[in-house]
């Protein structure tokens, strides 16, 4: 199961909420943030949180119970879901799965591409090479940002792989494996780290980590595939979700205040 949500922050006004109802991490985080968007965007995510989980569980009490696991990434304390969160300019979105799960947006519409060689892989390079359109060209490199900065989310350890040290390729995550020795950091060689499913013991080689870190699907929503969506969000954003599972009905959401404001009633 994934379910995507996503909404504008222009929304937050309209929403019959307390900050009571956010986790205590979700409002000391909202205090440090400076900027006013940036401070309704990190509220719109956890509403959304809320959302999908009354959504999926219906009775879900509040606040949430949220904590960091051993890698940093928040997870439910008392619910046998995952999920995971980001914004960019106008919107937020939050994705919810019974796996782990990864999801990025950005807004590409305004921003210059500089040093694309450090986010793509070389194939990636290539092709864009072939684009002459300049929008049609940073609508290339954002939709493998997005799917790469997903999938690193998904994984919740770091750049373990370097972004362009792999591509996507038909939903399925392809990492470099010519030359392993080629893989920089502290990661190289000989590796092993205890993420659940991931395979354990001291003496696994890069290439069968490999093998598990390839195991993740990742899924790039155009604006056609995302519920309720309009031209605003046509207009210069991009989206990806990554999981494990490969969900044929993976769906995802424009949510409104109605809809939140439902679910708090």
């Amino acid at each position: 199961m994934i379910r995507s949500y996503l909404i504008n922050r222009n929304e937050l006004e309209k929403i019959n909420y307390s900050e009571d109802i956010l986790s205590t991490g979700r409002k000391e985080k909202i205090a440090k943030i400076k900027r006013e968007d940036d401070k309704q965007l990190s509220a719109c995510a956890e509403l959304l949180l809320i959302y999908g989980l009354r959504k999926q569980l219906q009775e879900v009490s509040l606040p949430l119970s949220i904590e960091e696991d051993d890698r940093n990434k928040l997870i439910l304390k008392d619910i046998p879901l995952y999920f995971n969160i980001s914004h960019a300019s106008e919107y937020a979105v939050c994705s919810i799965s019974d796996r782990p799960i990864g999801v990025d947006i950005e807004y590409f519409r305004v921003r210059e591409l500089i040093h694309p060689e450090k986010i793509l892989h070389p194939e990636e390079v290539k092709l864009m090479g072939f684009v002459t359109n300049q929008n049609e060209k940073k609508k290339f490199f954002y939709e493998c940002w997005v799917q790469k900065e997903s999938y690193l989310k998904n994984l919740g350890i770091g750049l373990i792989v370097r972004p362009g040290e792999f591509r996507v390729h038909e939903d399925r995550l392809v990492i470099r494996d010519e030359d392993f020795s080629k893989l920089k950091g502290k990661h190289s060689g000989k590796i092993s780290f205890s993420l659940g499913e991931a395979p354990k013991g001291k003496d696994n080689t890069l290439a069968e980590n490999l093998s598990y870190l390839e195991q993740r699907y990742v899924h790039l929503f155009e604006p056609g595939e995302i519920r309720g969506t309009d031209w605003k969000f046509d207009a210069g954003y991009r989206m990806a979700v990554c999981s494990m599972e490969k969900d044929d009905d993976n769906t995802a959401r424009l949510i409104h205040a109605e809809d939140i404001n439902e679910v708090l009633a």
